[in-house]
């Protein structure tokens, strides 16, 4: 008996092969991040991999999910149901961006107010170099932590102390200059060949 030439079994196709029928979802899934099966989109399958995208960057500005799906609405004349769903299809795809905004956001307010301190600083406006110092210790979250104690309690214990010296000036001359003497003269030392 001739043996014919089988198809392969379901099972033994790999796993992606073996699904007869991928959603949208799936093939601009895998269009955009597995690089081993390269799939060609269609253009309505292109057109909503585009809107996906659109939504994700709305979401990278300061956006809620609802704002989003509005302006999705506008600019693709979808149904809000349908913006909905693209704003969750791009947040699956790409990943929800609004909390590293927030971190990103804070990280420009600090490097802003750490330049405005520098320039007042250069300018020697000491008020304004602290105001913008006071706004840098809330913006990074330290202001709490600044006067929670230590040094603060510290400083509101401090006296300041007055010193008088009753000497002639003369020894005090001659003070000095032994102390100069000593800090300026040469130390033992050997010649290393």
């Amino acid at each position: 008996m001739e043996q014919e030439d089988e198809a392969p079994r379901p099972t033994q196709l790999p796993r992606q092969a073996r699904r007869i029928n991928d959603s949208i979802f799936d093939r601009i899934y895998k269009h955009i991040h597995d690089s081993k099966t390269r799939i060609e989109l269609s253009a309505e399958e292109l057109a909503i991999s585009d809107r996906w995208e659109k939504a994700w960057f709305l979401l990278c500005a300061p956006k809620t999910i609802k704002t989003a799906a509005d302006e999705l609405v506008k600019m693709f004349s979808i149904s809000t149901s349908t913006a909905y769903e693209d704003v969750k299809h791009a947040m699956i795809l790409f990943g929800d961006p609004r909390p590293k905004v927030k971190e990103y956001k804070r990280a420009i307010a600090e490097e802003i107010a750490l330049r405005k301190i520098e320039q007042a600083d250069k300018r020697d406006d000491h008020e304004m170099s602290e105001r913008y110092f006071n706004r840098w210790l809330e913006i990074t979250g330290l202001k709490d932590h600044a006067m929670d104690g230590g040094m603060a309690e510290m400083l509101k214990k401090f006296r300041p102390h007055t010193i008088t010296i009753t000497s002639d000036p003369t020894d005090l001359i001659k003070q000095a200059r032994k102390i100069q003497a000593d800090l300026v003269s040469d130390i033992e030392h050997e010649d290393v060949p």
